[in-house]
């Protein structure tokens, strides 16, 4: 059942853009690139969480309506992961740090508006969730490496962005997204009660395909 689960909330998504393509107005593919400072929370006692960065490439399709809502979905490679600190400490008297980290392979689904939309300039904001299928799990202690499964193998997430897109050229645009994603699921054993959390940057250049300029009823806000 779980598997059942998993394949159709990565499938969904891909459902539901090929589904709204007839009504497009301009679709776009975007080549991505995202740092972001992820962390697990909420923090325990005599436990303490600390931010970590990690990269992220990944290749998205957008499809604008007329509305000046919008559409996006993909396939992102991501890394991500956490470190913490106990109340412990080794032969030299210095606190214990214990770093996790992992890879996974998301497909976001982000529902948007443009409040701004112009030949030259469109800001807008987007909600969304993300799934994933995670992998590579390892823990690091004092340069020790083990095998230690903290997150599930299926994560899904919670997306909230901000974007702004500078047109380049006649088919070329500039995105510039601040991103901020929590985790839903649960993880495993006593860190059922934590998610991750990011906050980030992403990068994009986008192509447009079948693109058709604003109107002037698309660039009121």
């Amino acid at each position: 059942m779980q598997f059942e689960k998993t394949i159709l909330a990565i499938l969904l998504p891909l459902f539901l853009l090929s589904s709204t393509a007839t009504a497009q107005q301009t679709f776009e593919i975007e080549g991505t690139y995202m740092m972001s400072s992820e962390k697990l929370t909420p923090n325990r006692s005599k436990v303490f969480n600390n931010d970590q960065s990690h990269h992220s490439f990944g290749i998205n399709g957008r499809i604008i309506f007329n509305s000046n809502f919008f559409i996006t979905t993909g396939l992102q490679y991501r890394q991500f992961g956490t470190s913490f600190q106990k109340d412990e400490k080794n032969a030299e008297s210095t606190e214990l740090v214990t770093t996790w980290s992992a890879n996974r392979v998301d497909i976001p689904m982000n529902v948007g508006y443009y409040f701004i939309r112009t030949n030259k300039l469109r800001v807008g904001a987007a909600l969304g969730l993300s799934n994933g299928i995670v992998f590579d799990q390892s823990q690091s202690t004092e340069g020790k490496v083990s095998d230690l499964d903290v997150y599930q193998n299926f994560m899904m997430n919670y997306n909230a962005s901000l974007e702004i897109g500078i047109q380049l050229q006649d088919r070329i645009v500039l995105n510039i997204t601040p991103i901020w994603q929590r985790q839903l699921n649960v993880n495993f054993s006593e860190y059922r009660s934590y998610q991750q959390v990011a906050l980030g940057g992403q990068v994009g250049i986008s192509y447009q395909i079948g693109k058709i300029e604003p109107t002037e009823e698309t660039t009121e806000f």
